[in-house]
C-alpha cells in the first residue's frame, strides 16, 4: 500500500526533525539521537517500499521494529520524564506501527506488485 509507505515516509522525516521542532534536543541527546537515527531508518526503509513495488516485506517487518523501538525507547534509554519526547514517540511509533501493519497485511493479501 503505497499510501501507507509514504506516510510512514513523511513521520520519518518527522522523527528527524522532532527533536528540534518540539524543543527537546538540549534535554537530552539520548532522545534527539533516537530520534533522529530512528527517524532516518523509518524514512529509508518506508522511501524503499513506497518507490519499489517489488521491495521485500523484510523492509516493512524492520520498520514494524523500529516503530516498536520508538515507543520503548524513552523507557529503555531514560527520556520518559520529557513529555514532549515521550509524546512524540509514543504517537508517531504508534501510527508507524499500525501503517507498516497495514501495509504487510495489504502485501499478504494482495501480492507485492499490487499498489494502493
Amino acid at each position: 500500500m503505497t499510501w501507507a509507505s509514504w506516510i510512514d515516509f513523511a513521520l520519518g522525516i518527522w522523527l528527524i526533525i522532532s527533536p528540534f521542532a518540539l524543543g527537546y534536543r538540549g534535554m537530552s541527546g539520548k532522545a534527539a539521537s533516537d530520534s533522529i537515527i530512528f527517524g532516518i531508518l523509518i524514512a529509508l526503509f518506508s522511501l524503499w517500499t513506497a518507490i519499489r513495488d517489488d521491495a521485500p516485506s523484510v523492509a516493512s517487518w524492520l520498520v514494524v521494529l523500529f516503530a516498536i523501538w520508538i515507543v520503548a525507547s524513552p523507557f529503555a534509554l531514560g527520556f520518559r520524564s520529557i513529555p514532549r519526547a515521550l509524546s512524540d514517540n509514543a504517537i508517531v511509533g504508534i501510527v508507524v506501527l499500525i501503517l507498516a501493519i497495514v501495509r504487510i497485511m495489504a502485501h499478504k493479501r494482495i501480492g507485492p506488485t499490487a499498489t494502493a
